[in-house]
């Protein structure tokens, strides 16, 4: 009878075991079907602009590590998620092309060159020329750069955005800046030439309405002395301001208003607390001080025991010279000299142009008040440009006025 339920037990063990292979197996199985159901292929071809294959492209999934690389013939497959939504090409000297990826097996693309500004007009002394024609160095400001409204000097708005040009402020709300091309070159090194519109000035840059601004070019190496002398020895700032544009009569405001403070304050003692202070500096330093300072007279005792002195009170004077001219108060002069700053600036354009004539007109009011009391810069500008092309073309006469 023992060796009966032995058995039993030993059948019995073996299907369990069984069932649980089969149980896992099964779940094995389910699993692989779901994961190819979640799953499928896209195929397709890259090509150029002139229906040439494209190998070597790069194509992801967009959010995610899954990529393949288009083979020599531009064709590539890729196997994708269902709750994919995009495929992303790359290819350097090509733009980024972009796919959506829903329900679709089959994608062709076609990717177009990018110039990458190659074909951007650029002022170089007293004429213009391609970028891509240039053999100096010269670096073109983006016009995005130049969209900084709070700020007088339209430099500060490029501070580490220019390699090679070195900016630096004092944090003053009048924003002087200091200006170096390719670091010091020796100890009389000068500051890069301003051109406003082709003319040299020494007009200081918070002078010049950023908002009046259209580009910016500076050149950085020796080659521009040519064009401007001894003076561009420090490099050049090339800045061009803004013209009419052909259209109807446009008139355009733009404003902001902002604050300057500081967002911390040092937490300063008052006189109770200072008094303390100087109590225990007398404790620390030894009975050779007298603590009775200027503004405190100190009412202690001496404990014999351990030698140390004991506070017993402590009284403020009143007047802090002879004269009782001067009378002692619990000042906070750090709350004192500094404020909450107002920052506006305001400006009004005007413009108009033809084929034969340009016109445009400003008027900017700008005002930076610092942090710290009587420290500003408000500055009301106006500028007036205007260009007319005259028997056929042949002849242009106009005026920049700021």
């Amino acid at each position: 009878m023992k060796r009966t339920l032995g058995n039993t037990s030993i059948i019995m063990k073996r299907v369990s075991v069984v069932l649980m292979v089969c149980v896992i197996s099964l779940f094995q199985v389910i699993n692989a079907q779901t994961g190819g159901q979640d799953r499928r292929e896209i195929r397709g071809l890259v090509t150029d602009g002139n229906g040439e294959p494209m190998p070597g492209v790069t194509v992801v999934v967009k959010g995610t590590l899954n990529g393949v690389i288009t083979g020599p013939d531009g064709d590539f497959t890729i196997q994708v998620r269902n709750s994919d939504q995009k495929l992303v090409f790359t290819s350097v000297g090509m733009k980024t092309v972009e796919k959506d990826i829903l329900g679709q097996t089959t994608i062709d693309v076609v990717m177009t060159e990018d110039i990458i500004g190659l074909d951007e007009v650029v002022v170089t002394g007293y004429m213009t020329q391609k970028k891509a024609d240039l053999t100096g160095s010269v670096f073109v400001i983006d016009k995005k750069d130049l969209e900084t409204p709070s700020a007088s000097n339209v430099m500060v708005s490029l501070q580490g955005k220019v390699p090679g040009v070195y900016i630096t402020t004092t944090g003053n709300p009048a924003e002087n800046v200091s200006i170096e091309i390719r670091g010091r070159t020796s100890t009389t090194s000068t500051a890069p030439l301003l051109v406003i519109d082709g003319l040299p000035t020494n007009a200081n840059l918070r002078e010049v309405n950023p908002m009046d601004i259209e580009s910016i070019q500076i050149l950085k190496d020796a080659a521009s002395a040519s064009i401007y002398g001894s003076r561009a020895a420090s490099g050049v700032i090339l800045i061009t301001t803004k013209q009419g544009k052909a259209g109807t009569l446009a008139v355009n405001y733009q404003g902001s208003v902002g604050i300057n403070q500081y967002i911390r304050k040092p937490d300063l003692l008052n006189t109770e607390q200072y008094g303390q202070t100087i109590w225990q500096a007398y404790v620390n330093k030894g009975a050779g001080f007298d603590p009775n300072g200027q503004t405190q007279l100190f009412e202690y005792d001496w404990d014999y025991v351990d030698g140390i002195p004991v506070l017993n009170g402590m009284t403020t004077v009143e007047w802090l010279n002879a004269a009782h001219t001067l009378k002692a108060s619990d000042t906070d002069w750090f709350d004192l000299i500094t404020r909450t700053g107002m920052n506006q600036n305001h400006q009004l354009t005007v413009s108009n142009a033809t084929d034969k004539a340009r016109q445009l007109f400003s008027l900017n009011y700008f005002l930076n008040e610092g942090a710290q009391i009587n420290t500003f810069l408000e500055r009301v500008s106006a500028r007036v440009n205007s260009s007319y092309d005259l028997i056929g073309g042949r002849l242009k006469i106009g005026e920049n006025i700021g």
